[in-house]
C-alpha cells in the first residue's frame, strides 16, 4: 500500500506504478488535484476525504460489467456495515445517500491480449458524511432532553440535514450583509 498527501490522482499513480511494480497495488491520498470521474467529469478531491486506487492484473474475461460488479460489492459491504442499509447504486457507478453522492467509483482498463490491467478508483466522501453525523447527534441530544422517543427516518434525517447545509451558508451570507436602523 502507497500512501501520499496529494497527487493529481490516484489512478493516474496506480497506472504508473503498474508499469514497474508487480499488481496488487493499493494507492490512497489525502487530495487530489486532478481527480476525475466518468468521461470528461472532475471529481472534487478536498482534504477530508478517503480517495484510493486498486490496481490488479486479470484476464480480459474478468472485465465484463466490472464497474457494476464493483458498485454492487461495495455497496453491499458498505450496507452491511450501516445501521439501516440507507446506500444504493447510481447507475453504473456511483453510491447514493438519499439523493447525495457517498461513494464514486472509476474503473479503468488497458488490455494486452488475454489480460489487462485495471485501476479501480474509489473516492468515499467521509467530510459530508461528518457533518451529517454531527448534525444527528446534535437531534439526538435535543430528542433526550425533550423526551423523544422516536427518531425520524434515515432518509427524512437526511434531506433535512442536507438542507440545512445547503441554506446556511446563504443565511450567514445574507444575514451577514443585512444593515439594522
Amino acid at each position: 500500500m502507497i500512501h501520499v498527501d496529494t497527487t493529481a490522482s490516484t489512478n493516474d499513480l496506480a497506472w504508473e506504478l503498474l508499469r514497474t511494480e508487480q499488481a496488487p497495488i493499493l494507492v490512497m491520498a489525502d487530495r487530489q488535484t486532478a481527480g476525475r470521474g466518468r468521461g470528461t467529469n472532475d471529481w472534487s478531491s478536498p482534504e477530508g476525504n478517503i480517495y484510493l486506487s486498486l490496481g490488479l492484473d486479470v484476464g480480459t474475461r474478468q472485465l465484463q460489467n466490472i464497474s457494476v460488479r464493483i458498485a454492487i460489492h461495495l455497496c453491499t459491504t458498505l450496507n452491511s456495515l450501516l445501521s439501516g442499509g440507507e446506500l444504493r447504486i447510481k447507475w453504473p457507478n456511483d453510491l447514493m445517500l438519499g439523493e447525495g453522492k457517498a461513494v464514486g467509483i472509476l474503473v479503468e482498463s488497458r488490455i494486452r491480449g488475454d489480460r489487462a490491467g485495471l485501476v479501480a478508483g474509489i473516492g468515499f466522501l467521509i467530510l459530508f458524511w461528518s457533518i451529517i453525523q454531527v448534525l444527528n447527534n446534535i437531534e439526538l441530544s435535543f430528542n433526550d432532553i425533550w423526551q423523544i422517543k422516536k427518531s425520524r427516518s434515515p432518509v427524512r434525517k437526511f434531506s433535512d440535514y442536507l438542507a440545512i447545509m445547503i441554506v446556511a451558508p446563504f443565511a450567514i451570507a445574507i444575514s451577514g450583509s443585512i444593515t439594522v436602523k
